[in-house]
C-alpha cells in the first residue's frame, strides 16, 4: 500500500525544525567546547568531553535526517 505524498508546505515545515534544531545544537556544541578541559577536577572534564561528544553525534544525525529530506 502507497502513502499519500505529503504536501510541499509540509516537508517545507519538517525541513524548517530540523534547521531549527540543527542551529540549537551547533550552539550547545559549541558552549561545550568552549568547557571542555577549563576545570582542575578530573571527573567535571571527562562528563565535558562525553556531553560534548552526545552534542555532536546529535547534530550528526539532524543532519542526516535533513539531507534525506531535502528535493532531489
Amino acid at each position: 500500500m502507497k502513502t499519500p505524498p505529503i504536501s510541499d508546505e509540509y516537508a517545507r515545515g519538517r525541513r524548517d525544525g530540523l534547521h531549527f534544531a540543527l542551529s540549537i545544537l551547533e550552539v550547545e556544541e559549541a558552549k561545550w567546547e568552549a568547557l571542555l578541559g577549563k576545570s582542575p577536577s578530573w571527573r567535571t572534564n571527562a562528563i565535558r568531553v562525553i556531553r560534548h561528544k552526545a552534542y555532536q553525534v546529535a547534530r550528526k544525525r539532524v543532519q542526516t535526517a535533513l539531507h534525506r529530506l531535502l528535493p532531489k
